[in-house]
């Protein structure tokens, strides 16, 4: 079997596709921690200064609007009897607001904030570019045919399937691994060094999310490589995964359901991979008023079950298909 394994994982490293995906899993995560820190960066004098300036060229539009209002306060909704204190509420309001740091269009780089926002991004990104790994590895045996030279040479297709879903997992994990692990070194180390340290547990929470997106990753390929072993076709296995994709997100729409965001794909995998997805559920009680009394939340575990039944599904009907059916 470990040699077996061992030809399997040498196949896929030498398909081009392979290594084009790989490559692109690589790239975009660095371009998101790129943007990301840049982004985040802390504010400098520059910047400040440039927010003053705002400051200072809205407070005197302000100030010019109220002495519009005072001329003529009836085109600004008042009676021509106004105050002129009634035109400084209406034009400016709140003093308070008209401060630099109102003004700023960025914040400082926040990691707790980043592992629910750009951390999952990579994992969604991380996903589909294995999905597609372990698509055009199944699918490239079918197209040309080396399926059945290779069962010549091991007739036991228990083992076959088993060795090249080892490979697309193994290098899946192996990939999501190293990626995650740069992505989150790289902006622990920018918090760190622009004096941005989270508050105690959110490292830890980071390191749940992490190992919870390579779990992701691993899953998500090797259940798209079981379906492409199904379907006999990668054409087949991404436009069943494009259309349950799709499905997902408009069947608990159309059902008489008071929260179809509860079902939806994108939901269990965001609660999977941050461990909570809030969603608004009119049928909870005591849903009022108050936004907050109307909110439940999908929990990891939840979300481990809707996925791990589709798993196990996809993975049991493709090994069934493989054992049985003829190959061409």
């Amino acid at each position: 079997m470990i040699r077996l394994l061992g030809v399997e994982l040498t196949r896929l490293r030498l398909r081009r596709a392979v290594v084009v995906l790989c490559g692109l899993a690589i790239v975009v995560p660095v371009l998101i921690a790129a943007a990301t820190l840049w982004e985040g960066r802390p504010i400098d004098a520059r910047d400040r200064a440039e927010a003053e300036r705002q400051v200072a060229e809205s407070l005197a539009f302000a100030e010019e609007d109220v002495a519009r209002c005072e001329e003529d306060p009836e085109d600004w909704g008042l009676g021509p009897d106004a105050d002129p204190g009634e035109c400084f509420d209406v034009v400016i309001g709140d003093p308070s607001f008209y401060t630099a740091d109102n003004y700023l269009w960025r914040t400082p780089l926040d990691v707790g904030q980043e592992r629910t926002n750009t951390g999952v991004a990579v994992v969604v990104v991380l996903a589909i570019a294995l999905m597609l790994v372990g698509a055009t590895f199944a699918g490239s045996d079918w197209a040309t045919g080396s399926l059945s030279v290779q069962l010549l040479t091991d007739p036991r297709r228990g083992r076959v399937w088993l060795a090249k879903g080892l490979a697309v997992g193994l290098l899946a994990a192996l990939l999501a691994t190293v990626v995650l692990t740069l992505y989150w070194s790289a902006l622990g180390g920018a918090a760190a060094a622009w004096d941005l340290s989270p508050p105690d547990g959110v490292w830890g929470d980071v390191v749940t999310s992490a190992l919870a997106g390579v779990v992701l990753v691993t899953g998500a390929a090797v259940t798209l490589y079981a379906l492409t072993m199904l379907l006999r076709s990668t054409v087949g296995a991404l436009g069943v995964l494009v259309a349950a994709s799709v499905g997902s997100t408009l069947v608990p729409a159309l059902l008489p359901v008071a929260a179809p965001e509860r079902w939806i794909l994108p939901s269990q995998v965001y609660a999977f991979v941050t461990g909570r997805f809030e969603y608004y559920d009119p049928s909870r009680e005591p849903c009022g008023a108050v936004y907050e009394d109307c909110v439940s939340a999908v929990g990891r575990g939840d979300a481990t079950a809707y996925l791990l039944v589709v798993m196990v599904v996809v993975l049991a009907l493709s090994v069934w298909s493989f054992r049985r059916r003829d190959v061409p």
